[in-house]
C-alpha cells in the first residue's frame, strides 16, 4: 500500500508496498488524534497516474490525495492481516527509538531514516486519518482494500521470503 514513490517497509522484512497515504489534505474535519491510515496500494497509484498522463491537461495545477477505501488504525489492520494470512498478527506499537536505529544499517537512504520516525509522529497526531474520492474520480474504481492486498501478497509477508528463502 503506498502513499508516495518513496520504499518502505525493508526494515521489518514487509514489502516495499506498503506506505501510509499522503499528507496533503483539505480536510481538516478529518484530522482526529488516534493513528488511523488509509493505505492506497501501489497498483493504484500507478493506475491513477497512468490516468493522468494519458489526459494531463485537466489535471495541471490539481492534488489528488490518493487514499484506500477505509481509515482504521493498525490494530484493525492487524486483524486485516491475520484474517488474510490465516494466521495471528498483533500490532505492537514500538517506540520510535526502538526501530529507528535499525533504519540505516538495514541500507535505506538517509532521507527514509529521517523520514520514517517523521511520518510515525504524524500518524500518531491522526494526520493521515482521512479519505479521498480522488482515486474513483481519477480511474473509475474502488481501491484495492487491505485484505485484497495482502491475500494478492500473501507469500510476500512469510518469514522465509522476508529472509530472501525460498520463492
Amino acid at each position: 500500500m503506498v502513499g508516495s514513490a518513496c520504499r518502505h517497509g525493508a526494515a521489518d522484512g514487509l514489502p516495499g508496498r506498503l506506505l501510509p497515504a499522503s499528507r496533503r489534505c483539505k480536510c481538516p474535519r478529518r484530522r482526529r488524534a488516534g493513528g488511523k491510515t488509509s493505505p492506497v496500494s501501489s497498483v493504484d497509484v500507478g493506475r491513477a497516474v497512468a490516468a493522468i498522463l494519458d489526459d494531463p491537461a485537466p489535471h495541471i495545477g490539481h492534488i489528488y490525495d490518493l487514499t484506500g477505501p477505509e481509515s482504521a488504525d493498525l490494530d484493525h489492520y492487524a486483524r486485516v492481516f491475520s484474517e488474510a494470512l490465516g494466521r495471528t498478527i498483533r500490532y505492537r506499537d514500538a517506540p520510535t527509538s526502538e526501530w529507528s536505529e535499525k533504519l540505516r544499517p538495514a541500507g535505506l537512504s538517509e532521507h527514509a531514516v529521517h523520514h520514517l520516525p517523521v511520518m510515525t509522529e504524524l500518524h500518531k497526531q491522526g494526520r493521515y486519518d482521512r479519505m479521498s474520492e480522488d482515486y474513483l474520480k481519477l480511474t473509475g474504481e474502488t481501491p484495492t482494500s487491505m485484505a485484497d492486498f495482502v491475500k494478492l501478497h500473501a507469500a510476500e509477508f512469510t518469514r522465509r521470503h522476508a529472509l530472501g528463502v525460498g520463492p
